[in-house]
């Protein structure tokens, strides 16, 4: 697509994600192509991140899915707070970074701390710094909220019980957990070129997840950007 995206007014598209650094060259060659999407059934993770967010326009038809899933976590702070490891450690220091933000707005991790991080985790992280970049650019270029970049990462745990305990029995981890906003709330982020539809409940939502193939776990759970950094839930 990449290679050919200033070919095409109206792009259609059904997909359940896939590589993240190819959903953010979608979104860049769609940002610079004006292009209008339409979401068939669905369009998660890579592709919401990606090319639905460097579209001019997106539409998004009953009872078709724009569902945002991982996250892109802007600093180290919000790399320790999305990870769901369970040392008792790392936990501990969680829960300091959440009081030292509530108190002072900080957001520094020290090298020792960030030690405690699982060794692939700070890998994960140092690698994509990159991709971060791009995307984040991307979001600038479109005035969404900086935050919407690691918020699905944190939407998993404030989901609905339901949602979490699917999740975790499927997966034994909150992963599978896809977060879809609805119209409000993504005109609260900056995120006003959707046109989307909005489920009656999170239970129809939640009944719609599973009626996919393959069965998705899907919730619309409020999330208000700069305030939905919070400790885990106890379930979790």
């Amino acid at each position: 697509y990449a290679a050919n995206a200033d070919q095409f007014d109206t792009v259609v598209m059904r997909s359940l994600g896939g590589r993240g650094a190819a959903g953010i060259r979608m979104a860049e060659a769609a940002l610079g192509a004006d292009i209008t999407l339409v979401v068939w059934d669905y369009c998660l993770s890579a592709c919401a991140n990606g090319i639905a967010m460097g579209a001019a326009r997106v539409i998004v038809p009953e009872p078709s899915i724009l569902a945002w899933h991982g996250a892109l976590p802007r600093d180290r702070f919000e790399a320790v707070l999305i990870q769901s490891d369970p040392s008792p450690r790392l936990h501990r220091l969680q829960q300091r970074l959440l009081d030292e933000y509530e108190a002072t707005g900080e957001r520094r991790v020290e090298d020792g701390d960030w030690d405690l991080m699982p060794a692939a985790a700070r890998t994960v992280f140092e690698q994509r710094a990159r991709w971060r970049a791009r995307s984040a650019a991307v979001l600038r270029k479109r005035g969404v909220h900086p935050a919407f970049l690691a918020a699905s990462g944190f939407a998993p745990r404030h989901a609905p019980e339901a949602a979490r305990s699917l999740s975790i029995e499927r997966a034994g981890s909150l992963d599978p957990v896809l977060w879809v906003p609805g119209p409000d709330q993504l005109q609260r982020w900056g995120v006003g070129h959707i046109d989307t539809w909005a489920a009656d409940s999170e239970e129809a939502l939640f009944s719609l997840g599973l009626a996919m193939e393959p069965q998705m776990v899907l919730t619309d759970v409020e999330l208000q950007p700069g305030a939905f950094y919070a400790a885990a839930p106890e379930a979790n």
